[in-house]
């Protein structure tokens, strides 16, 4: 939540802001409200993996479109090749860290 309003208050002008806040929490209350009733019935019906075959397409979608550089001004293109870099390395820091859990716990039969 702080992150998208830092980011608005760095790339979007004084006068606009009030309109992206407003997309903003249009998206989260849509989002926060309908996203766990969607994948409770994918879960129920067709099972867990039904959740990554949703997500996954679309997820891939909203990255190419948020790296399409005609969208993106050329300036904050030049930035954000060194914020992807940064993503990239917490991901990475992440997957480790979930790594080093997991190869703690001990291994038990879920099936019983």
């Amino acid at each position: 939540m702080t992150l998208v309003q830092a980011l608005s208050g760095e790339h979007v002008s004084p006068r606009e802001r009030g309109r992206f806040a407003g997309y903003f929490a249009t998206v989260f209350a849509l989002a926060s409200t309908s996203g766990p009733v969607f994948g409770a019935y994918l879960t129920e019906h067709f099972g867990w993996r039904a959740v990554c075959v949703v997500n996954v397409p679309s997820g891939l979608v909203a990255a190419t479109l948020a790296a399409m550089p005609e969208v993106l001004h050329l300036e904050l293109a030049a930035r954000l090749a060194t914020a992807y870099r940064a993503v990239f390395q917490v991901l990475a820091a992440i997957a480790a860290t979930g790594v080093a859990i997991a190869s703690t716990i001990p291994k038990t039969d879920w099936k019983n």
